[in-house]
């Protein structure tokens, strides 16, 4: 339901602080005014078609960010229209003097003044009187999305079974023993991929192999694969051979981000996310959740780091993402069950990517609250 508040608006370059005031149904105005200079008018733009999807009224105006006379006579237009509802003014954007000229405009006028702090999470008001409240946590993937001019195909939300989720964690828990039997099961599980039947013929040897023969036991236990006197490896479906072949790192990594919305860290979450910009370039996202009105982007992997290129890639592309995606205080996640060569962790650090790898894949409840709390 639309509140009977008017909103003026200088939109900003980062359009986050723009967008979350008009996500928090509490405060949404019923119209909006957008003040906007050439440099982010597309930003005003997208901000109109979500405002439109929310069923928020809207006019745009264009400013020069420079000239304070500009700016007075614009919000003089405004305020001449002003029909005496509550009115508010998010001067969080612009450029110092927009933002001087509009608060001189409507000081003493407006019943609002307020700035969106989005670093610290809060609204700071500053007129009538000053003080700050925390932000509502209102963002959602597809509004993340939205507002960065890509929109959200499909997505994925099905519940993880619950023979599989014991699989994943004992999986998780033994990431550092049980390395060399997932990679060749891996190879097992991509070779019945073309097999009508699901199955793949195994070494005569691998069966002495203790470590690989306890892992077949945790997954035929989980109803995912069997095996017959002839080394015939059987898998009981697509979903347990995908399951096998690595998806058990996006499941287990699912799972956890769904423990963490249950304990109200996490808001908005999805899993095998189908991504389009503008330009109709598609880009998939194995899981992605927001928390603190910031977006988290998270690629799983399970392949053998020994050539970099693989690696490069991962990056390369958690990279571009964020920076299309996710905004100034996003975050990205590379979660590789195999550990990576240390140029490449190093350029998960140049790079701002957050890595969990091998063994501390037990430990990844606490690690996403950790990127949480210092995104």
């Amino acid at each position: 339901m639309l509140n009977r508040i008017i909103q003026c608006c200088l939109v900003s370059g980062h359009i986050l602080p723009n967008l979350i005031p008009l996500l928090d149904t509490k405060n949404r105005p019923s119209k909006i005014w957008f003040f906007e200079t050439e440099d982010v008018a597309h930003n005003g733009k997208k901000l109109e078609k979500i405002c439109k999807s929310l069923g928020v009224a809207v006019e745009r105006y264009m400013v020069d960010p420079f000239d304070i006379q500009d700016i007075y006579s614009k919000f003089s237009l405004f305020l001449e229209r002003f029909s005496g509802q509550r009115a508010e003014l998010n001067v969080t954007g612009g450029t110092k003097i927009m933002a001087l000229g509009a608060y001189e405009a409507c000081r003493g006028i407006f019943d609002s003044i307020f700035y969106i702090d989005t670093q610290n999470d809060r609204r700071v008001e500053i007129s009538p009187r000053q003080q700050v409240s925390p932000l509502a946590d209102v963002l959602t993937v597809r509004n993340c999305l939205q507002a960065y001019g890509y929109s959200l195909h499909s997505t994925d939300q099905a519940s993880v079974p619950k023979e599989f989720r014991q699989a994943t964690s004992l999986l998780a828990r033994r990431a550092g023993e049980f390395q060399k039997p997932l990679r060749t099961l891996n190879y097992y599980a991509s070779r019945a991929a073309s097999q009508q039947t699901l199955c793949a013929d195994m070494q005569p040897d691998v069966l002495r192999w203790k470590s690989f023969l306890e892992l077949l036991q945790i997954l035929k236990g989980a109803g995912i694969l069997d095996w017959d006197a002839q080394g015939r490896l059987l898998f009981a479906g697509e979903d347990e051979r995908f399951f096998a072949n690595g998806g058990w790192l996006e499941q287990y990594v699912w799972s956890v981000v769904v423990r963490l919305r249950h304990d109200k860290v996490v808001t908005d979450l999805g899993a095998n996310l189908e991504v389009v910009s503008e330009n109709k370039v598609k880009n998939e996202i194995d899981v992605a959740f927001t928390a603190r009105n910031r977006l988290f982007l998270i690629e799983c992997k399970t392949r053998n780091f020994h050539n970099p290129d693989y690696a490069q890639e991962a990056i390369y592309k958690l990279q571009s993402l964020r920076q299309n995606l996710s905004g100034i205080y996003g975050k990205a996640v590379l979660i590789s069950f195999s550990n990576l060569p240390f140029h490449e962790r190093q350029r998960c650090i140049d790079n701002g990517i957050e890595l969990v790898q091998g063994q501390n894949l037990e430990n990844i409840v606490g690690f996403l609250k950790k990127c949480i709390d210092e995104a």
